[in-house]
């Protein structure tokens, strides 16, 4: 599955196997047990761009903390490499969000 010798070679698979394989599962089951990030995750998952996110997050502001340490952790712990294009400029360099 991608964890021996060469591992996820791109960030759709390396994300997908730390939300299978347990790397994100603190992250996800805090979120997931917190009705506002739930619902930012579900109003975000029926989104084609920034714009709609963005509004998303301003709809569920207390689901952001939750929602910005899965971000943290997929983006930048568990496939830093693979995502590095696919997270926010310098959102990897700044502190974890709490509970991140």
């Amino acid at each position: 599955m991608g964890v021996g010798g060469s591992g996820p070679v791109t960030c759709n698979d390396c994300v997908q196997q730390a939300q299978t394989q347990g790397t994100c599962q603190p992250q996800i089951q805090e979120c997931v047990q917190n009705p506002d990030c739930q619902a930012l995750l579900t109003c975000q998952n029926n989104c084609a761009d920034k714009t709609c996110v963005d509004g998303c997050k301003q709809q569920h502001p207390k689901g952001v903390p939750g929602y910005d340490g899965i971000l943290y952790c997929l983006g930048c712990v568990a496939c830093g490499t693979q995502c590095v294009n696919d997270v926010p400029p310098g959102f990897c360099q700044m502190p974890p969000p709490p509970g991140g």
